[in-house]
């Protein structure tokens, strides 16, 4: 699932607490006027007025304008009387009032201020929920409290004369250093490399559900998934187009498995490198997994995106090495 099919369904959550917010208005309407018939058109007026004017300003805007404050007015006195009459009979003067869980964007998810953008608890709404999607898709909860050290070996070094477990353990010191301090990183990046099953998806995924758990942003994409969309960018596709600009924007980027993807000539090495570059420049943040060696990184792009992978002044690099954590477990 995508961010907009994460997004979509958040918007579609949002539209069915607007409509029981108005259907619980409409209870306490019908329940107020058989108390108190006359209290309807007290209910109406002002809403009526109000679209009164937003007709008169697609009709004839200059008289519209010159009518506002008058219009306005009468709105406004309709309201106090009302507030009054449900006072008299005993209710709440906003008793009436839809009660939005979210007042700034009135539970839309967006903000007009004055570009149309995505209201800040709809960010934090999508994050949540691809937190949870990412979670339900590995089948545990992949986070730093569930790094369980005791799995990892620690008979024998393995690199730099430390054991696989010391190694891993300095590679989730440095993962969970960088989300817990992010945005203000001591570096842009992380890349993880060493070869397959030795936890470094789990670690990107640790730093991933951190963030959104902190409210951040994230995209989180595989290599083919950067791919697919590097490709449609460069035939000109939409979607492809509007998946690679999110890729070479989005603040924190977290791409799993690099060197998967396809070698597709004028697309994967050269959109790659636009990718890295543009991030680089903008000081966006990037987190990558490759089963990649340094020498077979060089082989299989070209220089410039070798430097950009392995530049030690902007990303930091950390290899995990010794046996596949999949077959020690079985």
């Amino acid at each position: 699932m995508n961010r907009r099919d994460i997004v979509r369904q958040v918007e579609e959550e949002y539209a069915r607490r607007r409509e029981a917010q108005y259907a619980l208005r409409d209870e306490r309407i019908r329940e107020l006027t058989e108390r108190d018939p006359e209290i309807e058109p007290l209910v109406t007026a002002g809403p009526r007025l109000l679209r009164s004017l937003a007709g008169a300003l697609l009709k004839d805007p200059e008289q519209a304008a010159r009518e506002a404050s008058s219009l306005q007015s009468r709105a406004a006195e309709m309201n106090r009387a009302l507030g009054d009459r449900l006072s008299a009979l005993g209710y709440p003067r906003d008793y009436l009032d839809v009660h939005y869980q979210c007042p700034v964007c009135r539970d839309t998810g967006y903000v007009e201020d004055p570009i149309r953008r995505e209201c800040d608890c709809l960010q934090r709404a999508v994050s949540e929920r691809a937190a949870q999607v990412r979670t339900a898709d590995s089948g545990a909860a992949q986070t730093f409290s569930a790094f369980d050290e005791s799995i990892l070996p620690d008979d024998k070094p393995v690199l730099a004369g430390r054991t696989q477990r010391q190694q891993a353990l300095l590679a989730r010191n440095v993962c969970r250093r960088f989300a817990d301090t992010y945005p203000m990183t001591e570096t842009l990046g992380i890349l993880l490399t060493g070869r397959s099953g030795l936890g470094k998806t789990f670690l990107l995924n640790c730093v991933d559900n951190e963030l959104a758990a902190r409210g951040f942003e994230t995209v989180r994409t595989t290599a083919f998934q950067m791919f697919r969309a590097m490709r449609g960018a460069h035939f000109g596709e939409e979607e492809g187009s509007r998946a690679f600009e999110r890729l070479t924007s989005c603040d924190m980027l977290l791409i799993d498995d690099l060197g998967t993807e396809p070698l597709m000539q004028n697309v994967t090495i050269e959109y790659l490198s636009v990718l890295l570059d543009e991030r680089l420049v903008n000081r966006r943040h990037t987190v990558i997994t490759t089963n990649l060696t340094p020498s077979e990184a060089l082989s299989r792009y070209n220089e410039r995106v070798f430097s950009r992978l392995f530049d030690t002044a902007h990303v930091l690099t950390v290899t995990l090495a010794g046996d596949d954590l999949r077959l020690h477990r079985r």
